[in-house]
């Protein structure tokens, strides 16, 4: 930690010091206090702060500091520009019992809240009820925007009331512009949205955001506004109906932008956990960094995906190209892809390395239950896909076909879910599998690059149809594409490669200059040999 000062260094925490009254024209002002803090890169300065007791009820431009024990069961309203301090050990305690939020905060205003060394200094701020509507714990009123949050440090607990969010909107409202850099935050939303909607940035600190109904992060009835998240440690859930991160009930993913720290997101019903609420697509989500682990929401009548759509929601636009993904479904929802009877949209990987399991009859990476895989493009990273019963690891739910699937780099392992049954299983590749004649098809499959290791269930393809299917689709291998079959079955493709079968393979030994963790028998199409 760096620091900037005009005052002695010392040890010893600051508590009230240099506490004096300022006096101008015969008016006596505000206690102030020269306090220290740290600014959002981490710097200690020092500053001239008005002291904030039981009484204060609105804060104007300028500098305050809360540096005792101070308790409050009306809102603070925020004009201006202001900047909070929390004193290390001290805290203010905020309830509004009224349309009003804990801290008021909304239109041009903005509130900055910075923390001391320590982090100890604490704002807990609980937003009134009203009927059927509440208020944001900071942030806006009944049915009223936020305005622009910033949080530096300290710690920071947050609750709204009913349909409102933690921070950010209170009912109907929109969340504002919230920025978290440092910091220890907590923000709840009693059906509102955790932390949302509106803009949110968040680089640094550790944050817990949860919801009953709306997104932990996100929005609420509605679209999860723009999200970015490029540090820190995240952790954002939803109950009920929302994504962890993204759309609300009905409402998509909005765009979310993950480049750096710890994301945790998870939805326990019918909302994926990261995209699109119940009946939302994913929206446009890119991953390029930073270690993401995403749960899909489980319910008896279907799910949501991991990271793309809520339940009867399609996976959107989604592009990973660097970090660490880890994504489970439940439910009828793709690991990445469509929810319950969602397509699986358009999914793009460049990088990184991927590890996603479909829940039962949904797809690794592509449809849910009873949808097509959507437009799947692999061009580099390290890919894990393992699909639900019934389903394929890359390509089409339960019945669902493959849609277009293209490879042309990366090391990708996929492996179907089994088949019961009457039911087919799922393509390593390509379809899910089906009772008679209504497995999938596996769609146009185009491999030009990479390394492919694909097994399908008993009666699938490795690479192509799904079990049960009475359409047949395509294969093409081109380029440097080298094709493992763990049962050596596949769509009859077309191509220059070579096909050769292996018999008591010892596992781990190199095919094609290419070690192969199978054992036993499987097949292979290989790329002539270099002269």
């Amino acid at each position: 930690m760096k620091r900037e000062s005009n005052m002695p260094f010392s040890n010893q925490e600051p508590e009230n010091e240099l506490m004096h009254q300022d006096v101008k024209s015969g008016e006596a002002l505000a206690d102030t206090a020269d306090v220290t803090y740290l600014n959002e890169t981490g710097i200690e300065k020092t500053v001239s702060a008005r002291i904030i007791n039981a009484d204060t009820d609105s804060l104007a431009d300028g500098w305050y500091v809360v540096n005792s024990n101070v308790t409050r069961s009306e809102t603070i309203t925020v004009t201006g520009d202001v900047h909070l301090i929390l004193a290390d050990r001290k805290s203010l305690t905020v309830k509004s019992s009224n349309f009003n939020a804990g801290i008021a905060v909304t239109d041009d205003n903005s509130l900055t809240i910075y923390g001391q060394r320590n982090g100890t200094g604490m704002l807990s701020a609980q937003g009134g009820e009203v009927g059927a509507g509440g208020s944001a714990g900071i942030g806006g009123g009944y049915y009223g925007d936020g305005g622009t949050v910033t949080i530096n440090g300290g710690t920071v607990e947050a609750v709204g009331g009913y349909a409102a969010a933690g921070i950010g909107g209170g009912t109907n409202g929109n969340g504002g512009t919230i920025t978290i850099n440092g910091g220890t935050v907590e923000a709840v939303g009693s059906n509102g949205a955790g932390i949302g909607g509106g803009t949110i940035a968040i680089s640094g600190g550790v944050v817990d955001a949860k919801s009953s109904e709306g997104a932990g992060i996100g929005g609420y009835e509605g679209d999860g506004g723009i999200i970015a998240i490029s540090g820190g440690v995240v952790r954002a859930e939803s109950r009920y109906g929302g994504a962890g991160i993204g759309g609300a009930g009905k409402g998509n993913g909005g765009t979310i932008t993950i480049s750096g720290g710890m994301v945790n997101a998870r939805s326990y019903n019918f909302g994926a956990g990261i995209g699109g609420g119940c009946k939302g697509s994913g929206g446009d989500i890119t991953i390029s960094d930073g270690r993401v682990n995403a749960v899909g929401g489980e319910s008896s009548s279907g799910g949501g995906a991991g990271i793309g759509g809520g339940k009867e929601g399609s996976g959107g636009k989604i592009t990973i190209d660097g970090g660490t993904v880890n994504v489970k479904a439940f439910d009828s929802s793709a690991g990445i892809g469509g929810g319950y009877k969602g397509s699986g949209g358009q999914i793009t990987i460049k990088g990184g390395e991927v590890n996603t399991t479909g829940g039962t009859n949904a797809a690794g990476i592509g449809g849910g239950e009873e949808g097509g895989g959507g437009d799947i493009t692999i061009k580099g990273g390290e890919v894990n896909a393992t699909g639900g019963n019934y389903s394929a690891g890359i390509g089409g739910g339960k019945e669902g076909d493959g849609g277009i699937i293209t490879i042309s780099g990366g090391t990708v392992h996929a492996a179907g879910g089994k088949k019961w049954g009457r039911i087919g299983g799922g393509a390593g590749i390509g379809g899910g599998g089906g009772e008679a004649d209504s497995g999938g098809s596996g769609g146009r499959i185009v491999l030009s690059g990479g390394v492919i290791f694909a097994r399908g269930a008993t009666g699938a393809g490795d690479v192509g149809d799904g079990g049960n299917s009475s359409a047949e689709g395509s294969l093409e291998i081109s380029g440097a594409a080298v094709l493992f079959l763990g049962n050596d079955s596949s769509t009859e493709p077309e191509t220059t490669h070579t096909h050769e079968r292996f018999t008591r393979h010892i596992a781990g030994q190199a095919v094609h200059g290419i070690p192969v963790g199978w054992g036993g028998d499987f097949g292979a199409w290989l790329p002539p040999l270099p002269d």
